[in-house]
């Protein structure tokens, strides 16, 4: 699990492991998770190839998701599948990596604030 840091890979996986085996709904309905939840870029092409099952009105697994993924194979998207024991897992998944979410957006306020602040004090080349 995360240790404070902006952002948790396992853990994205993790989630994604039990929507594709069930939870999608629950990732939806009860958590209203999205694509920027996710850092890395192999897990937000994941979730949008779910969301893009659900909204054809597809089931949200693994053979669909893998159908619409263009970089993830079904492969890795059977071992993300084999990381939840349960769909039931979705809801402590998604509360998890809503944190970890609002520390990232925290995390790059903050940068953002200092790299504005150093912006200032430095003398410019004139």
């Amino acid at each position: 699990m995360s240790d404070g840091a902006p952002y948790d890979a396992e853990l994205e996986r993790q989630l994604l492991g039990s929507v594709l085996i069930g939870g999608f709904k629950t990732a939806i309905e009860d958590y209203a998770v999205d694509v920027e939840w996710f850092f890395d870029l192999r897990n937000q092409e994941v979730w949008t190839a779910c969301e893009q099952v659900a909204a054809d009105g597809g089931e949200v697994d693994v053979a669909s998701v893998g159908i619409k993924c263009k970089t993830v194979q079904f492969l890795d998207l059977n071992n993300l599948a084999d990381l939840s024991p349960s769909a039931t897992n979705t809801c402590f998944y998604a509360e998890a990596l809503r944190r970890v979410h609002v520390r990232r957006k925290v995390w790059i306020e903050l940068m953002v604030s200092r790299q504005g602040k150093q912006d200032k004090r430095s003398p410019r080349a004139t």
